[in-house]
Formats: structure tokens, sequence, C-alpha cells
């Protein structure tokens, strides 16, 4: 199979689940979580298609966890980070650390889920994540467009 065969036969799958579940279009998943890159990239169709979109959400969300933590524990031999670390407030810190809460708290659910193998959780999950990182997406644009404006500054 060819990798547009591919991304068709997991679209398909994902359709069936959607609906039977209620869930977001694939369309606004893959615009999101880049689905068909994680299928291309894995050149398989995965057996558990919900499984699969939970832990692509997930492993979404644990890069932007990596991303926040330099902020609240630079690394300091990066010139980069202690700079921005330097250049954002305590408060700034303290929302940035309740959104790692926040992800990692996702990141942990999500190893239970795998543990407990329910479509049902897998499908609860996938729609709630989902509405929760369009809300979340805003706080993470404040951060980013504070550190631009860091940069902007310093040229």
């Amino acid at each position: 199979m060819n990798n547009s065969e591919l991304v068709q036969e997991f679209k398909e799958k994902y359709l069936v689940l959607a609906k039977k579940h209620g869930l977001p279009s694939f369309e606004e998943l893959n615009t999101e979580f880049l689905l068909e890159d994680f299928i291309q990239f894995k050149g398989y169709v995965p057996q558990l298609v919900l499984r699969a979109v939970r832990n692509i959400l997930v492993d979404h969300f644990y890069q932007w966890v990596n991303f926040l933590h330099n902020f609240v524990f630079p690394n300091q031999q990066s010139l980069i980070y202690m700079s921005e670390h330097n250049y954002l407030t305590e408060e700034d810190k303290a929302h940035i650390e309740t959104i790692i809460n926040r992800l990692m708290l996702v990141n942990r659910y999500n190893i239970k889920l795998d543990i407990d193998k329910n479509e049902e959780k897998d499908a609860l999950f996938i729609k709630e994540k989902y509405a929760e990182w369009l809300q979340w997406k805003s706080e993470l644009i404040v951060i980013t467009d504070k550190l631009e404006d860091f940069w902007k500054k310093k040229n």
C-alpha cells in the first residue's frame, strides 16, 4: 500500500468510529495533530485506531510539556532558554507550571488508558482533550507571543 492508500484506510476506519462515538471529524483532528503524517511515517494502519489517535494527541501535548519546561527549569548552559527564563515574570512561570501540570495529568491518564484498553474511554478522551486543546491553544499563544516579543526587542 502506498501512503495515500494507508491514510485513506485509516480515515475510513476513524470515520466509522467517529460516527459511533460522536468524535471530532478526521479533518479537525488532522489539522491540529497531523494524523496523516503519523500514518505515513508509521507506514501502516494501526488495528486500534482510537488508541492510536489518543496517543497522537498525547505525543503532541507532551511536546508542549518539554518546550514549556525549559522556561521554568532552563538548562543553565543554554543562553536561549536562560534569556527567555529571565524575561518571563514569576506570574508567567507560575502559569506555565499550571499548564505543565494539566498536560502531565493528561499524559499520566493516557498511560492508565493504555493499560485499560477500552474503546469507550479512548473515544471520551479524544472528544474531551480535543475540546480542551482548542481552549489551551489561546494560553499557549500568549506565552509564545511574549517570547516572540522578547526576541523582537533584542533585534
